[in-house]
């Protein structure tokens, strides 16, 4: 979803594994430049599992890096 307040698209929600997780905090944001495409890297987390995910902000993609457990 794009936030307006801050520019950018933000994800909510994550299907994996047959289960919808819902984001509960944007643990780390950045946004690299590949020549004209801007691809937006978080690291996001429901409590339960973090996730390492991108956005393509030409094709409208979303691309999923790493899944791993919450270390408290």
């Amino acid at each position: 979803m794009y936030d307006p307040n801050y520019g950018i698209t933000v994800p909510q929600q994550i299907t994996w594994s047959g289960r919808e997780h819902r984001i509960s905090e944007i643990a780390s944001y950045r946004a690299r430049k590949y020549g004209t495409v801007t691809i937006h890297h978080y690291l996001v987390t429901d409590g339960s599992l973090d996730f390492h995910l991108s956005f393509d902000s030409e094709t409208l993609t979303w691309k999923l890096y790493e899944v791993d457990t919450v270390v408290n």
